[in-house]
Order: C-alpha cells, then sequence, then structure tokens
C-alpha cells in the first residue's frame, strides 16, 4: 500500500510510482489508512483540541478579515481599472465618456476610497504582524472593503451602462461576486458592532 493520504481532488497520478491511479483505488487506499490509523490508535480526523475547534477558527479571524479586505481592494481595483478604460473608448455625447468632468471625478473618487481601503488593510496586517490586539481595526478593514467593493461595482456597471449589466461583461460578473465581500467572513453589521464594542 502506498503511504499519503489521498483526497477526490488529488489528479490521479500516485506520488509514489508516478502512474495513473483511479479514483476508486484513491478511495480504496483512503479507508485502508484510516482503518489503520484507527487500529494504532491515531485520530486522523482531529484538528486542534477537542471541544475547542471554534477558538481555533477564532484565532484565524484577524488573518482571514485581512485577506478578504485586501480581495475586496484588489477586486474594485481591477473593476475600476477596466472601467478607466472603457470610459476612455466609449464614445458618447459627442466625444468619449472620459471627456465628461463627472464621470471622471466620480472614478477618481472610487479610485482614492480603494487607496484608503488598501492603506487600512496595511495597517490592520501591521498590526497583526507585530501580534498586537486588533479586532478593531480588522473588523473595519472588513467593514469598509466589504461595503467599498460593491460600491465601486455599483458604479463599474453604471458607466459600462447596458453593457454593465450584460451576462458576458467581466463587470457584470464582478458585481455579482463582489456582493459576498459584505457578507462572509463577518457582515459588516457584525463588524460594525466589534468597533463599536471597542470605541
Amino acid at each position: 500500500m502506498e503511504t499519503g493520504l489521498y483526497t477526490f481532488g488529488d489528479a490521479g497520478t500516485s506520488r509514489v510510482t508516478g502512474a495513473t491511479v483511479s479514483p476508486e483505488t484513491r478511495l480504496r487506499h483512503l479507508v485502508e489508512e484510516i482503518e489503520l490509523a484507527d487500529q494504532v490508535g491515531l485520530d486522523v480526523f482531529g484538528l486542534g483540541e477537542v471541544n475547542r475547534g471554534f477558538y481555533s477558527v477564532m484565532r484565524n479571524f484577524p488573518n482571514e478579515r485581512i485577506v478578504l479586505g485586501a480581495m475586496a481592494c484588489a477586486e474594485a481595483q481591477s473593476a475600476l481599472d477596466m472601467t478607466v478604460d472603457y470610459v476612455k473608448q466609449r464614445k458618447a455625447f459627442g466625444g468619449v465618456l472620459w471627456d465628461k468632468q463627472a464621470v471622471r471625478q466620480r472614478l477618481a473618487d472610487c479610485q482614492t476610497r480603494i487607496e484608503a481601503g488598501r492603506q487600512l488593510v496595511y495597517h490592520a496586517a501591521s498590526q497583526d504582524a507585530a501580534g498586537h490586539d486588533c479586532v478593531k481595526e480588522v473588523s473595519m478593514v472588513k467593514a469598509y472593503c466589504g461595503e467599498l467593493v460593491n460600491s465601486v461595482l455599483y458604479d463599474c456597471v453604471q458607466f459600462h451602462g447596458g453593457m454593465g449589466y450584460m451576462r458576458e461583461t467581466p463587470v457584470e460578473r464582478m458585481s455579482r461576486d463582489a456582493r459576498v465581500q459584505a457578507i462572509g467572513g463577518g457582515a459588516t453589521e457584525v463588524m460594525l458592532e466589534e468597533v463599536a464594542k471597542r470605541m
């Protein structure tokens, strides 16, 4: 029997022999390894202390929220870059949309808010890396950046006009995907309560 646990996500190639391994063989090996571990008294399903799982998860909250904030800023920046390129080419009203002061200023405001979010992420990450209690800061990151990406994507869809609403455009997909940023990993309202408790 080959050593090492197999999962359904493995590529189907043996790590030991390089031979192709069928899903059935991988499953059989997994069952055999679990049975063997059970016979010798190993807890293959244990991860951390028994009955302390949520505390283990809680220790990762700062990292999770910093990463989600960084993701939200990156998504917002990507959508904004796409939108700036689009409005510089899109002809309307006798010129390109970029010629309109209101368009430029609204997109500049988006860029400013993205940079503010990015700096908030950097600050929270530095506090976490230094070992400081940073629940307030990471909660701010998660609340601000989750709302930021949705706000920026709203503007990006708006400036793409009807094309921003079409399923085949990247900005439409990004606007749907952005919605979860204000929910997953701690909803905005929950994050703001964490900030309020520490004011």
